[in-house]
This record gives structure tokens, C-alpha cells and sequence, in this order.
């Protein structure tokens, strides 16, 4: 009866406020139990801006090992940018046709955020998500260690 109540008048219980902490490296982030994730924005030195994080770690939050893993990205990010161009710009030469711009074609992706996994496993396997104004698409790309492995399209 008292949950008949409570509905009929609008009241709610209080929402649980979502675990937070803040990493010497990540930041403020804020962890999402059901899916083992936590989540912040970080600068990213290689664009000299901030993106979206995601870091699959457990209620502890991000470990050594995590960070070493963004280091190297950071570190190795000009190799696996090329690699991404190379699995990124051929859907985008085929939506853009005559408008594409063959010495820039960074310009149509905008990087969005970083998926950083478990490290449990090897070859490691994460993610990068870029977002296409022009288009409104993401455009995300699985990684396996640090190659490109495939890559997902979906809308807005």
C-alpha cells in the first residue's frame, strides 16, 4: 500500500549516489557496478584536449596496470593513429564521395572517447570511439593489442 502511495503522489526514494574516486592519473571518476566501469574525462596530451574515459576495473578502481596501458597509448599514439586511418577513412571516402578530402581526412572524425579493458586477457582488447558531425555517426573501433580489428558504425 505505502508503494501505491508513493507512486500516486510523486514521491521517491532517494537515489543511491554512485561510488566515486579520484585516480592520480584518470582523475574524478564514477563507477557503474552493474557494468564494472568507471567513468571520467581525461586530457589527452596526443590532442592536446580532453576525452571521454571508460576503464574496465572492479570496485577498487583503476590499477597500476591501467595506467601503464595509457601511457603506452599515449606514448604509441601516432603508430596506431595511422593504423586507424586505415580502417576509418575507407566507409568515410564512400559516404563523402566527391567531397572527401584526401589530405585531411581527419578532419571529418572527432575523437570521443577511450575504452581501456580488464588486461586480463592477451592480446588486450579495447576501444576508440570517434563521432562524424558531417554523418552523425560513431564510429568505433575495436582494438586487439594495438591493431585495429574492426569497426562498428551506428547512428546518433
Amino acid at each position: 500500500m505505502l508503494n501505491f502511495l508513493t507512486n500516486l503522489l510523486g514521491v521517491s526514494k532517494p537515489k543511491k549516489t554512485l561510488p566515486t574516486l579520484t585516480d592520480p592519473l584518470f582523475g574524478a571518476l564514477v563507477y557503474f557496478p552493474m557494468t564494472k566501469t568507471w567513468a571520467g574525462k581525461i586530457q589527452f596530451a596526443p590532442l592536446d584536449r580532453e576525452v571521454e574515459i571508460l576503464i574496465d576495473a572492479g570496485d577498487s578502481g583503476p590499477t597500476e596496470s591501467h595506467r601503464e596501458f595509457f601511457r603506452a597509448l599515449t606514448a604509441r599514439w601516432p603508430e596506431i593513429r595511422d593504423a586507424i586511418g586505415d580502417i576509418l577513412f575507407p566507409p568515410m571516402k564512400k559516404w563523402a564521395k566527391k567531397d572527401y578530402d584526401e589530405n585531411n581526412p581527419w578532419a571529418y572524425f572527432d575523437l570521443r572517447g577511450l575504452r581501456i579493458p580488464s588486461l586480463a586477457t592477451e592480446p588486450v582488447e579495447w576501444a576508440i570511439s570517434y563521432w562524424c558531425p558531417s554523418n552523425h555517426h560513431y564510429f568505433d573501433v575495436q582494438m586487439s593489442g594495438w591493431k585495429p580489428e574492426g569497426l562498428d558504425i551506428s547512428r546518433k
